[in-house]
């Protein structure tokens, strides 16, 4: 038979049947059946159970107090939590305790339950144009800011999109285009995310507009996670709009922006360089910087105005810092008011930061004569007193729930003392009377105890029985003792019960009273949080610079390319010799240099730190180099380095190609291309021909400022017939037989391989380094022997090869193969070879040998 508790769980559960339902139940949160039983085995709990037999009912728990890193180990593993609270005072209620879903926790909303090290959360949607079309319209949610971002793309680039931005959870409802589900579920199997679903009684927007559309599905998902409408979402905005800088998801990945490479053994991201921000605001506030760079010259010469400042001012810049050590993560505070959850603690953290951003604001306004940051201070507040107020009203320390006793400072309310008093020494009391009690009955092991059933009451063991005064009222018997009260006691309790209950009364009001007041500043607080991010990005960016002898780049309009003495800024850190610099310029007249040189002599490198130094330069940071002057670049591609996509069967060779194609559709004469090794992956004459191939496309389609490294030397032939591309090479050289490289990158093609050399330096034994060097003799020997007979890969036809080349294609077109049996194939197979030898020795006076054919 169910109890009303069972009968009331199966009812919330059936609410929300995807969801793991955690099940308030005194102090302990409750699961049961399956979700027990799944629980259990994550979470390492005891699987017990209520009843017996058939009837018995799985279950397990977890402390109400520690349930924050339980209900994070679920979701990282891709549940979904529902939360169900007790929403009534079990002290006042007869009977079942009325309950409800105050929070449902999902992979993309989980911020406050994950470390803040897991990385950002965000959620995602979106819908096609058409289905002829390959356009679609996305939205990305952030539900930890409320910043909402939307775009405009191709599928193929809203997923790199995503998978950079870290979006954790697709949404659908039930007005998604059936074409626009299987573009989500594609997406969620590519970015190992988790499909939802909106309910249908959430489903609220017009089909008419899909840039509304996608950014309402968001925030309706959001309010249903939430249980309650979100106060600190805020407008989306377009990155359409706005001119970034288009950085795929491989480039990324390939030149380590926000992520080390798998199984690095130290931080080799550029945002981990880049990381020592104060905040957590600072430290979204540079990961956004990185992740999307700036094209808009007078936006990135703002930016570079306000570090000038910050740097120039070394003493507000270290009070700066010292404000910025003490400041909350109003972010995610606000999202706590937002959602119902800000108890005491949050309201004096948020007031405290609030109180230091007008500190910062008075540091930087007494030295500040730059516009762009005169732009930035005028948003953030100059009026503290609403704060100090608040800090004067709550305790140094409050507790973190709601309902806690002792949040209000004494002297702030003279009832809240009295009673307080009254609360206070009523315990004084207590104790002096089961003192008193002990004494006037003899009975040692008497005490005077509390429970929510009985209120106060005096315990005597089963064996003192005798010696209870005949004023003592019996009220419960117990196995090994007896239960009582007096008129005395039950005075007293009435006393303490009432004080506690009307100080509880008045304290929440207090509480409910500034939280609202806070909640009504929400947009306040949240503008301040994103400025003081910013600042503190901004303090960031200076103290790298100056620690690492960075320089101001300047940025213009053209499509050069002009680094002198540039350096890799994460390798430079981590390097114990000193790090070799190099200059790198490209042009319209110098639009692509073809690099060569050996394994490990620095050509990958050498592309990143360029790389790297236009990312920094575009987010409005100084850069690792004595000078760089850079052309604003709008995108920027590279591939560099194998990677696998073992998860969905893709090899290295293909997952190059399909990032090749991205690049050549997507480039223009403005962006920025690394390229390196292309066409490894693949036997050799097809590399060497797709490589050819690509270089021709960008030299004479794409016309991008371009790096291209390579091990086939024959492409080092390639500007003698494409005037914009030169030939680079990184240094090594050989002494007493060992190899040594040089790093420094030189004009002019490598003028040997050393695979050989670099074989030997990895220690592969001598006898087959050896063999190899012999075999190569040979081979280059035998080369040497054929060359007369070679076809040049780069030499342009002569008018006679032309009319060689004609009439071989003539006389292969009118070959009747169908009337043929294999023996007549492979005859005419040899004269065929017969005659091309032919050909070759006399000239044009065998091209007329072509003309006959077989029959």
């Amino acid at each position: 038979m169910k109890t009303p508790m069972l009968d009331q769980y199966e009812r919330i559960k059936a609410s929300c049947p995807d969801a793991l339902l955690m099940y308030r139940l005194g102090d302990f949160y409750e699961l049961f059946y399956d979700d027990a039983t799944l629980a259990s085995e994550l979470l390492g709990l005891t699987l017990t159970g209520r009843g017996k037999g058939d009837s018995r009912i799985p279950m397990c728990g977890v402390p109400f107090h520690a349930a924050e890193g339980y209900i994070g180990k679920l979701v990282d593993a891709g549940l979904r939590v529902a939360i169900c609270e007790q929403v009534e005072d079990p002290r006042s209620v007869k009977g079942i305790v009325r309950r409800e879903i105050v929070r449902i926790v999902t992979p993309g909303t989980a911020h406050e339950y994950l470390r803040e090290e897991d990385g950002p959360l965000r959620i995602g949607t979106l819908e096609l144009r058409s289905s002829r079309t390959l356009g679609a319209v996305a939205a990305m949610l952030d539900p930890l800011t409320g910043d909402c971002l939307r775009m405009e793309a191709t599928t193929q680039e809203l997923l790199g999109w995503f998978k950079t931005s870290g979006v954790r959870e697709l949404i659908v409802d039930s007005q998604t285009s059936e074409q626009a589900r299987r573009a989500i579920g594609e997406m969620a199997t590519a970015l190992n995310a988790l499909v939802s679903h909106l309910p249908a009684d959430r489903v609220t927007h017009a089909q008419d507009d899909l840039a509304q559309v996608v950014t309402t599905r968001l925030v309706e998902y959001v309010s249903y996670t939430l249980c309650t409408t979100p106060l600190h979402m805020k407008p989306a905005t377009s990155v359409n709009d706005t001119p970034y800088l288009y950085v795929s998801a491989g480039t990324a990945h390939h030149l380590e922006l926000l992520e080390p490479r798998r199984f690095a053994k130290r931080s080799t991201s550029l945002f981990d360089f880049l990381q020592t921000t104060h905040t957590a605001m600072g430290k979204r506030a540079l990961r956004q910087m990185i992740l999307y760079p700036l094209a808009d010259g007078k936006a990135i010469e703002a930016r570079l105005v306000v570090l000038d400042h910050v740097m120039e001012n070394a003493v507000a810049r270290a009070e700066t810092a010292e404000l910025l050590r003490g400041f909350r993560d109003l972010e995610k505070m606000c999202a706590r008011l937002s959602s119902g959850a800000a108890g005491p603690r949050d309201i004096l953290f948020i007031a405290q930061s609030m109180r230091r951003a007008v500190q910062i604001r008075n540091v930087w306004e007494q030295v500040a004569t730059a516009v762009p940051l005169h732009a930035l201070l005028a948003d953030l507040p100059r009026d503290d007193a609403q704060d100090v107020q608040i800090e004067a009203m709550l305790v140094d320390d409050p507790p973190v729930a709601e309902r806690a006793l002792g949040v209000i400072r004494e002297g702030v309310d003279p009832e809240i003392d009295r009673l307080r008093r009254i609360a206070q020494d009523s315990r004084a009391y207590m104790a002096e009377l089961e003192a008193r009690e002990r004494q006037r009955t003899g009975i040692r092991s008497l005490k005077i105890a509390y429970n929510r059933v009985f209120g106060y009451y005096i315990e005597v063991t089963a064996s003192n029985r005798a010696l209870v005064p005949d004023d003592y009222e019996r009220k419960q018997t117990l196995a090994g003792a007896e239960r009582y009260v007096t008129p005395e006691l039950r005075l007293r309790e009435t006393e303490i019960l009432s004080a506690e209950d009307q100080l509880r009364n008045l304290e929440e009001g207090r509480v409910r009273q500034m939280i609202e007041e806070m909640r009504r500043r929400v947009p306040e607080i949240q503008k301040t949080a994103s400025l003081i991010g910013m600042l503190d990005a901004f303090t960031d960016l200076a103290e790298i610079a100056l620690r690492y002898r960075f320089t101001r780049p300047v940025l213009d309009d053209s499509t050069d390319l002009e680094i002198k003495a540039g350096r890799h800024p994460v390798v430079e850190r981590w390097l114990s010799a000193a790090y070799v610099p190099n200059d790198t310029f490209l042009s319209d007249e110098r639009q692509l240099a073809i690099i060569t040189g050996p394994n490990m002599g620095g050509k990958s490198t050498y592309m990143r730190q360029v790389a790297l130094i236009v990312i920094l330069a575009q987010i409005g940071s100084y850069v690792p180099a004595d000078y760089a002057r850079i052309g604003i670049v709008d995108k920027l591609f590279t591939r560099i380095g194998a990677s696998d996509d073992v998860a969905s069967g893709q090899s290295t060779f293909m997952v190059e190609m399909a990032e090749t194609a991205e690049l050549l559709t997507m480039a223009t004469e403005k962006s920025l291309i690394l390229l390196d090794e292309i066409g490894r992956g693949t036997a050799t004459y097809d590399g060497l021909s797709i490589a050819e191939a690509v270089i021709e496309f960008l030299h004479d389609q794409v016309k991008a400022r371009t790096l291209f490294a390579t091990h086939y030397h024959e492409l080092t032939e390639l500007p003698q017939r494409l005037p914009r591309t030169f030939n680079l090479s990184v240094a090594a050289s050989t002494e007493r037989d060992a190899l040594i490289f040089l790093h420094h990158v030189n004009e002019g093609p490598a003028n040997r391989s050393y695979g050989i050399d670099v074989a030997k330096l990895a220690g592969v034994p001598k006898r087959v380094t050896a063999r190899a060097r012999m075999l190569l003799q040979e081979r280059e020997a035998q080369a040497r022997q054929m060359n007369r007979e070679q076809v040049s890969f780069f030499d342009t036809p002569t008018a006679q090869e032309d009319q060689e080349a004609r009439a071989i294609l003539e006389t292969l077109a009118e070959l009747p193969l169908d009337e043929w049996t294999p023996r007549d194939a492979l005859t005419y197979l040899f004269d065929l070879r017969e005659r091309l030898r032919a050909t070759r020795e006399n000239g044009s006076e065998g091209v007329s040998a072509w003309g006959a054919s077989r029959n």
